[in-house]
């Protein structure tokens, strides 16, 4: 993680009298001086703004926003998508059992459910589903590979449903 220091920028830092958050190289911090000298490399917008703080927490962190390269699209199965019986056969079977989402309306990534089924003794069974896409993404391929190197999904609050993967 970025070390993160108080500096203090001259007028053209603001905006309308509000403060901006600005990424910083430091240049020098005299033992005399109250603040360091630094060199503003980008102003990533008005502080107090959700997005903007959240952008600076990601950079703060080096979270790699980037997109996924060709080469690792390419390990995603071609669309429509199916199942062969012998996958089926290997698994339990619940697409007779009212599962429902528990991700939010804005996820895009709609990966975890729960389901609740009563048993004749008058007890509830409550199923965790959790996706496996462990039939589509074959263990040595680059997909696999370049999400080994992270180590976890953040999620940023004015993102919800964009899964942002944090590099080890």
């Amino acid at each position: 993680m970025g070390e993160t220091q108080d500096v203090q920028l001259s007028d053209r830092s603001t905006r309308g009298g509000a403060a901006v958050l600005v990424q910083a190289q430091l240049l020098d911090w005299p033992t005399d001086a109250r603040y360091p000298m630094a060199k503003v490399d980008h102003v990533l917008g008005r502080a107090g703004d959700i997005h903007v703080e959240s952008k600076a927490i990601l950079q703060d962190c080096d979270v790699d926003e980037s997109d996924f390269s060709e080469e690792v699209l390419a390990c995603l199965p071609a669309t429509p998508w199916s199942i062969s019986t012998q996958e089926l056969a290997r698994r339990r079977d619940f697409r007779s059992t009212r599962i429902f989402s528990i991700d939010p309306p804005t996820a895009r990534d709609l990966d975890d459910a729960l389901s609740v089924v009563e048993l004749s003794d008058g007890l509830y069974r409550v199923g965790v589903h959790i996706a496996d896409v462990s039939h589509f993404v074959p263990v040595d391929s680059r997909l696999v590979s370049t999400l080994r190197s992270c180590i976890i999904k953040l999620l940023i609050v004015s993102a919800v449903g964009k899964g942002v993967l944090l590099q080890s």
